[in-house]
C-alpha cells in the first residue's frame, strides 16, 4: 500500500515546493518596498489624487508558479484514485480520477463516467467533497486554476488589497481589509499604481508610504478566491488535498485492500 501511494505523496511535495517558491518571491518583492507616494492633480484641475506608484512590477513568473502548484495538487487527487483502485484489485483502471465540474450537473456526469472504475466506497468518499462551484469552492477553484491556460490565460496576480492608515490634518482613518468602493481606492494595472485618496485644496494628508502601507498579492479572475491572498489560497488547497490523500489511504486500509 505504501508503494502505491508514493507517487501522489511525491507530487504533493512538489506542489509544496512551488508554493514555497511563490511565497519567497512575493516576500522579496514586498520586503524591498518598491513603491512611493505621489500626488497628482485630478482631471478637474482642483482636487489632488494621492497615489502609490511602484518602481518595479511583480515577477511575470508568479502565475506560472501558481499554475504548476495547482496542477500538482489536482494530480495528487487523481493519483490517489488510481492507487485506491489498484489496491482494491480492480483491473480496470481507466476511469479512476477525482471528480470535478463547473456545475453540479457537470460534476455528477463526471462522477458517473470518470470514476466508474473506483471502488464504490472510494467513489462515495470522493463524491462527499462536492467539488463544483457552490459545493466546495476551494476544490472548484483549484480545478479552475488548472484550466486557465486552456480556456483563458494564466491567472493574473496583482495587488488588489491594501492596508493603509493615514491622517488628514488631525483626522486619521484606517482602510479596512475589505476595501469598500466608498473609499474610492482604485488599482491601475497598466500604470501599476494605486489611487487611495482625493483631497480638496488645503487638505493635508499625513502619510508615510514606507510604514503606513503594505500589500498582499492576490488572485484575480477566479470566482470564489478572487482578491484573496494567493499564498493563503494555495496553502488552503494544499491542506485540503493532503487531507483527502491521507483519508483515502486510511480508507483503503479500513476496507482491507492490503
Amino acid at each position: 500500500m505504501s508503494n502505491l501511494f508514493a507517487s501522489p505523496h511525491c507530487t504533493l511535495l512538489r506542489a509544496q515546493h512551488h508554493i514555497h517558491d511563490l511565497n519567497a518571491k512575493i516576500n522579496e518583492f514586498v520586503n524591498t518596498k518598491p513603491w512611493s507616494h505621489a500626488v497628482e492633480k485630478d482631471i478637474d484641475g482642483i482636487h489632488d489624487l494621492h497615489k502609490i506608484k511602484f518602481a518595479r512590477r511583480l515577477s511575470p513568473d508568479l502565475p506560472n508558479i501558481l499554475f504548476d502548484a495547482a496542477n500538482n495538487l489536482r494530480s495528487v487527487l487523481d493519483q490517489a484514485g488510481y492507487a485506491a483502485a489498484k489496491a482494491s484489485g480492480n483491473t480496470r483502471l481507466k476511469a479512476t480520477k477525482f471528480p470535478f465540474g463547473p456545475t453540479e450537473k457537470a460534476w455528477r456526469d463526471n462522477l458517473a463516467g470518470g470514476c466508474k472504475d473506483l471502488p464504490p466506497e472510494i467513489r462515495t468518499f470522493f463524491a462527499s467533497f462536492k467539488s463544483y462551484k457552490g459545493g466546495n469552492n476551494t476544490l472548484w477553484a483549484l480545478n479552475e486554476l488548472c484550466n486557465t491556460s486552456k480556456h483563458l490565460s494564466l491567472v493574473p496576480i496583482g495587488i488588489t488589497r491594501q492596508f493603509m492608515t493615514w491622517g488628514r490634518a488631525t483626522i486619521s482613518r484606517t482602510i479596512p481589509k475589505t476595501l469598500p468602493k466608498a473609499y474610492g481606492i482604485t488599482w491601475n494595472r497598466e500604470k501599476y499604481e494605486i489611487t487611495f485618496d482625493r483631497t480638496a485644496p488645503g487638505e493635508i494628508v499625513q502619510f508615510n508610504h514606507q510604514t503606513d502601507f503594505t500589500i498582499t498579492v492576490a488572485i484575480e479572475g477566479i470566482q470564489g478566491v478572487a482578491s484573496q491572498p494567493v499564498v493563503g489560497v494555495a496553502d488552503q488547497m494544499m491542506r485540503m488535498v493532503d487531507g483527502i490523500l491521507n483519508d483515502t489511504r486510511a480508507l483503503c486500509r479500513q476496507l482491507g485492500f492490503v
